[in-house]
């Protein structure tokens, strides 16, 4: 009975990194994430080989080959965008997010406001 974060993310990225130590470490966002939230994070540079039958031919003609393909193909398709990191709140019935994604937010207080309004929109969404 808690709406979703997920987490478009990557082993790689920078920002990803910066967001999680400096911004999740914060005790109250932590808390939000921890106890509010079920948190769902894509990597999008993730190598694992999807088994052959999952494979697929994207939009773009190129072949979705490994689970970060997969990934990056859902958010792109899903939200419009393939930055990192992706932050989108959704509820238990769709894909659609409850409200705007958000990327890269450095500062803590935003990014507690984009919670908070994540966990108010999903209870008005029950």
């Amino acid at each position: 009975n808690k709406p979703i974060l997920l987490d478009f993310t990557g082993h790689g990225c920078t920002n990803c990194r910066k967001m999680e130590d400096e911004v999740w470490s914060n005790p109250e966002v932590l808390d939000l994430i921890k106890n509010k939230y079920v948190l769902i994070s894509l990597y999008y540079d993730e190598k694992n080989e999807l088994p052959a039958e999952e494979q697929y031919k994207g939009p773009d003609g190129d072949m979705i080959t490994s689970i970060g393909d997969k990934n990056l193909d859902f958010q792109t398709h899903n939200y419009g965008s393939n930055a990192a990191p992706l932050y989108v709140v959704l509820g238990h019935t769709d894909y659609h997010a409850l409200i705007p994604p958000v990327g890269y937010t450095p500062n803590k207080e935003e990014y507690i406001k984009y919670l908070q309004d994540g966990i108010k929109a999903f209870e008005e969404s029950k």
